[in-house]
């Protein structure tokens, strides 16, 4: 991972390898605590739950924990672009 000010650039093709492992079986894919800049888009896929952590005791300070912030298509108006997060299958 990357450094960018305050977020860690986090390359997304692990976290997609993750969620198509896990689709075989089921399971779940943690993300852990942090801020990450994300450039490009994740599939989740049937039977797969993307999970993120929190700090204990129950953080009450905002955006703490697991946030993942997209970068990708930012300025793009197209609603044909695929999305940060796209559930299951998405005709073409």
């Amino acid at each position: 991972m990357e450094q960018s000010g305050t977020a860690s650039l986090i390359p997304l093709q692990p976290i997609q390898n993750a969620i198509d492992a896990a689709s075989i079986k089921g399971g779940i894919v943690l993300i852990p605590i942090g801020r990450f800049l994300c450039k490009g888009n994740l599939e989740i896929k049937m039977g797969v739950h993307l999970k993120g952590l929190n700090e204990v005791p129950q953080s009450w300070e905002p955006q703490t924990g697991s946030i993942l912030m997209p970068t990708a298509d930012k300025n793009n108006d197209n609603e044909d672009a695929p999305g940060f997060i796209e559930c299951g299958h998405r005709p073409r």
